[in-house]
């Protein structure tokens, strides 16, 4: 599963732009991170158990001013991120530790 969200970027902050942001990644839990990189693609991070992060990454750029349909999702360890019903980028992920942790769910909007 995953969600799907209708995304328009309308400055570009130079830097990484996070979207979404949740759980922490430490011992025992999972993060997940979906955010616009410092080359303009949406990518989609995941840490799992205080392992280094698995990161996948869209082909296509995230332009300023033009509405997406942005698709991140995953099923056990396998990861997929999609554009505009563009084609999956698919990937791998440590197997899910099953908790989040404490850590709120954040969304921002930059």
């Amino acid at each position: 599963g995953g969600p799907a969200v209708r995304l328009r970027r309308v400055i570009d902050a130079g830097g990484v732009e996070p979207i979404i942001d949740c759980g922490d990644g430490t011992s025992g839990k999972d993060r997940l991170r979906v955010r616009i990189n410092a080359s303009d693609r949406l990518e989609m991070s995941w840490q799992t158990n205080g392992a280094a992060e698995t990161t996948t990454q869209s082909v296509s750029t995230i332009a300023i001013d033009t509405e997406y349909l942005v698709y991140v999702g995953w099923n056990g360890i396998a990861t997929e991120l999609s554009i505009d019903n563009g084609t999956k980028v698919t990937g791998t992920r440590d197997t899910p530790a099953g908790s989040w942790g404490t850590a709120p769910l954040t969304l921002k909007a930059q």
